[in-house]
This record gives C-alpha cells, structure tokens and sequence, in this order.
C-alpha cells in the first residue's frame, strides 16, 4: 500500500521500533515493575503515523465521509512526540 511505504521503507523490526512502546523500570507501572518491550502498541509518533495512513486513505475514497477530511494533518506526520492528544 502505498500510504504504508514511509513505515515500511526499512526491515522490521529496526523500522518500528520508534513506532513501538518500550516501558522501563523508570516508568514505575505497576504491572510491569521491571519494564517492558511492547511491540504490540504504539508509542504516540506511532499512533500518529497509522492516524495519518488512515485519514490520508480515506481522503481518496468515495465515501460520503471522504469529503469532509483535511487532505494535509501535519501533527499526524510528525517524528516527534507532541507529549499530548492535541492534533491540531
């Protein structure tokens, strides 16, 4: 799929692995006292570049929906973590 390719541009799992959710010790959650390696959820630059695949296709489908998304979501194609749910 071409809206994936920024995500698939180099072998897993180097390629996701700022898109995953590491926890550590540091994190103090009590189910994970000793950290975790999560690959199984994303870390919010993650969370945002899946957001954005999504919004971007369904921009080009005809759907009654599809008019009414923004073509550009620059908070969604950020590398960053903004530290917050804003998207603006």
């Amino acid at each position: 799929m071409a809206f994936a390719a920024p995500l698939a541009a180099a072998p897993a799992p180097a390629a996701s692995r700022p898109y995953d959710m590491p926890l550590s010790v540091a994190d103090r959650l009590p189910n994970f006292p000793k950290g975790i390696d999560d690959d199984t959820h994303f870390s919010e630059p993650g969370s945002r570049a899946v957001a954005n695949i999504v919004a971007r296709a369904l921009k080009t489908l005809d759907l009654p929906v599809s008019s009414s998304v923004r073509a550009e979501w620059p908070d969604l194609a950020r590398d960053t973590s903004l530290g917050s749910t804003a998207c603006h």
